[in-house]
């Protein structure tokens, strides 16, 4: 009799407790434009990262701040609904919280949720409801590639790291706005006889695709390839306003060192060039990074860079995507 009282006691308490707020593991996938910081773990914008949170009644609450370039804001808890074990952040509003019962939200999180200011608030009208950032959608896709005999690899967001052989899928997602998307990928013949004497065979490529909503894959295929180093070459004169010289590791021009703020001729591709440069950053290693540039055939500068007669082509840091940080030089 003893032991049906006890067990009906302990029933009794495990029930209540069963209904609190537990830690769980969910993937949350950052859509907003900034990069996120979530107990101490990074998250960078289009990419994704499970984490261990306090999870109720379908709905997690965390503590998030954000980074404004290298300035990092003040956090905010918020509360976001687990839908299959994955949250999609769209905003880092407050007042959009999900609240399904006055009983899920804790009182502390509420108040503090209440006062934070991170703007971007949702406009209700109707039925419909205007996101933060004013985009339509967004799906979360797997990247595929779906070139044959080639292996693809994506040196910048946002898949930065992304490295699949042909008719690989890749096992993680990112969550991406709906339309069209571009970036870099470098190609690799995976024959026998792609390999040279000079090493692997290998050709630069800018992805350009359409991702629509529903959609789970994101699959490169040959219609989404545009060659880059490609056809005939043309000369352009550039002024490097990155604020130390760099190297062209690869394409017509490999080879040639760029010094900071005097004028440089080189040999383009019209049309795509991805040049791989290498520079000493600031704490005297090699950083690799890639040069993207769009060249016509005129005689015209690329880009205009003064007012002066003549002009050139301007070059900051926005033009360039690191591939990699401290590698360092053999020997």
């Amino acid at each position: 009799m003893k032991k049906s009282i006890l067990f009906f006691l302990l029933l009794g308490i495990l029930i209540p407790l069963s209904s609190w707020a537990q830690k769980q593991n969910v993937l949350l996938a950052n859509a907003t434009a900034k990069k996120v910081l979530i107990d101490d773990q990074i998250i960078n914008p289009r990419a994704s990262k499970e984490l261990s949170l306090t999870v109720k009644g379908g709905v997690a609450q965390f503590s998030l701040a954000y980074y404004d370039g290298l300035v990092l804001k003040e956090s905010v808890n918020l509360a976001r609904k687990v839908n299959k074990g994955r949250i999609i952040l769209k905003d880092f509003d407050p007042t959009n919280n999900d609240v399904p019962d006055a009983s899920v939200m804790d009182e502390e999180v509420t108040s503090k949720g209440a006062t934070a200011d991170f703007g971007g608030t949702a406009v209700n009208s109707g039925n419909q409801v205007q996101n933060p950032d004013d985009w339509w959608s967004y799906a979360t896709v797997k990247p595929k590639n779906g070139l044959k005999g080639q292996s693809l690899f994506v040196p910048s967001e946002p898949f930065k790291g992304l490295a699949l052989a042909s008719g690989q899928q890749s096992s993680r997602s990112a969550t991406l706005k709906t339309g069209e998307i571009m970036f870099p990928a470098l190609l690799m013949e995976e024959k026998e006889e792609a390999s040279t004497k000079n090493g692997i065979n290998y050709t630069w490529a800018i992805v350009d695709k359409i991702i629509v909503e529903g959609q789970d894959v994101l699959e490169i295929k040959p219609e989404n390839i545009m060659k880059a180093n490609d056809g005939d070459l043309t000369k352009k004169t550039i002024v490097s306003k990155l604020g130390f010289p760099f190297i062209i590791a690869e394409g017509a021009s490999s080879g040639k060192v760029v010094s900071d703020n005097i004028p440089t001729r080189l040999d383009l591709y019209i049309g795509w060039n991805i040049l791989p440069i290498q520079y000493k950053g600031p704490d005297g290693l090699p950083v690799q990074a890639i040069l993207i540039l769009l060249v016509d055939d005129s005689k015209k500068p690329l880009m205009t860079g003064s007012k002066s007669k003549e002009q050139n082509i301007s070059i900051g840091r926005n033009d360039i995507t690191i591939m990699d940080f401290k590698r360092p030089t053999s020997r």
